[in-house]
């Protein structure tokens, strides 16, 4: 669950600036701001730590990035976004069956969250992305092609350029 409309618009806008200007401080004081807020959703709090995780993986941080990763899923571990960010960063440091579980477990939380309101959410098409791109890394060429495959599925009416992304990488 990320903050909604308005006020999340203006937190990235922010951070992005911030980021864009290589202010790790400016950058993290921002997040840290919204998460004193004490929001009463634990959502936010999640999307925030996740954030705060990207901001220091950003600035080549790794072991913040993935303390607050960590932090994250420990703190709502039914949250897809948070599992992602952990297989990123395991992925990155070369533990890459860590990777593959973390994305497993990404892409089955981003599926349960579906509803019918979200036909075609980013966060399940990137899950499948993160799942075909270790499969890649392990070489593990069929099943990289299985879970293409399912993601074209999932969504056949949709053509996504992330998609046509993964069918590049397998050299399809």
């Amino acid at each position: 669950m990320t903050p909604s409309g308005k006020r999340l618009s203006e937190v990235l806008r922010i951070w992005n600036e911030a980021v864009s200007r290589g202010s790790l401080h400016d950058s993290l004081s921002i997040l840290d701001a919204e998460l004193l807020k004490k929001d009463d959703q634990q959502g936010v709090v999640g999307f925030f730590l996740v954030m705060k995780s990207q901001t220091y993986q950003e600035f080549g941080d790794h072991d913040s990035a993935l303390s607050y990763a960590l932090r994250a899923v420990a703190f709502i571990p039914e949250d897809g976004l948070g599992w992602g960010q952990v297989g990123e960063l395991m992925m990155n440091t070369g533990n890459v069956e860590s990777a593959r579980a973390c994305f497993e477990t990404e892409l089955f939380l981003c599926k349960k969250s579906l509803d019918d309101t979200i036909p075609y959410p980013t966060s399940v098409i990137s899950s499948y992305i993160h799942l075909i791109e270790v499969n890649c890394r392990l070489s593990n060429r069929d099943e990289a092609f299985k879970i293409l495959q399912e993601a074209s599925d999932f969504s056949p009416d949709n053509p996504d350029l992330m998609l046509e992304h993964a069918r590049q990488r397998l050299n399809l």
